[in-house]
């Protein structure tokens, strides 16, 4: 199983737990995956929680699981929800999938989810943050090409070419590499859908270079392996983008650092005029609507429009 990165940055680890606990987390991330669907980083993000849960608010694990009461869950909120909104939203999300679990397979009363309460998340309530054109520009020339025969150096292209999620990156296939088309496969794992992509030269001569002098050569098909010759991780792709950011001297922002490149395509093609639907379309997004944030980013746009005071005021 992977770990999630965000899972641990917001809830740091606990102490070692007993098997009653680390059974009825197991049952609850197979719960969480045969029936609801939700992607392996979110269940491993709740299961991170609760074992933070179970090591802090129930002293080491003590209580079982089926013994858990209001004043615990009482007692890890106020201690660590309060750090953000986004870290309120992760813990009483998996807090309260975990009681409904609970609930359903009888080990504790269903009332008790009403215990952990909601926390409002507001579209488009967050601005993105993107790297200026020139930062981008700048951390791709800067990339160390010699670094493990240009892998790291291929995964920055890759994301400043096309926006492309970090996991998206990390699944990318051999396969998906159609050089007689000229064309790439990207198989967008937050919506299901394959995307095909030009693939340009810069693109292609990167991947082809790591390929042939770089990648080791065994049974698995994703094109970006670990020095060991496993399939790297998103969180792993999100860490090369940070490194390559940092190194160039391009502004840091708060946030997923592969997430930087792609909200930097996004305004990029906003700024030139670019319609809407075509840019959610080369981002992969399932509808315009979550295309519509980038629009908080066309600031000069907003000023064109924005009326001046002297107007509104009495």
């Amino acid at each position: 199983m992977r770990t999630s990165a965000a899972g641990n940055a917001a809830v740091d680890g606990g102490a070692a737990l007993g098997p009653q606990w680390e059974a009825a987390i197991l049952s609850f991330m197979e719960f969480e995956r045969a029936h609801r669907g939700l992607r392996d980083s979110t269940i491993e993000d709740r299961a991170s929680v609760l074992r933070k849960f179970a090591s802090a608010a129930t002293d080491d694990g003590a209580v079982a699981p089926d013994a858990v009461t209001v004043e615990h869950l009482d007692r890890f909120l106020v201690r660590y929800a309060s750090r953000s909104r986004d870290q309120a939203r992760l813990l009483t999300n998996a807090l309260r999938a975990f009681i409904a679990y609970l609930a359903i397979s009888g080990q504790a009363e269903l009332r008790l989810v009403n215990a952990v309460p909601r926390t409002r998340a507001y579209a488009l309530a967050r601005l993105p943050h993107a790297l200026a054109p020139n930062e981008v520009q700048r951390v791709v020339q800067s990339a160390d090409r010699r670094i493990h025969h240009g892998r790291e150096y291929a995964i920055v292209v890759l994301l400043a070419t096309y926006g492309l999620r970090a996991g998206d990156v990390a699944a990318l296939t051999l396969d998906d590499l159609h050089w007689r088309q000229g064309t790439l496969r990207v198989r967008v794992g937050k919506t299901g859908r394959d995307l095909v992509l030009p693939l340009t030269d810069l693109v292609g001569d990167a991947i082809l270079s790591y390929v042939k002098s770089g990648r080791p050569r065994n049974e698995h098909r994703e094109v970006f392996l670990s020095t060991r010759g496993k399939p790297v991780t998103a969180g792993w792709i999100t860490k090369v983008a940070g490194s390559a950011i940092t190194a160039a001297g391009a502004t840091r922002h708060k946030g997923t650092a592969a997430h930087a490149f792609r909200h930097a395509l996004a305004t990029r093609m906003l700024n030139r005029g670019v319609a809407l639907k075509t840019i959610s379309d080369c981002l992969g997004h399932a509808s315009t609507a979550s295309t519509f944030v980038y629009l908080k980013l066309a600031v000069e746009d907003l000023r064109g429009v924005a009326l001046d005071p002297r107007e509104v005021l009495p």
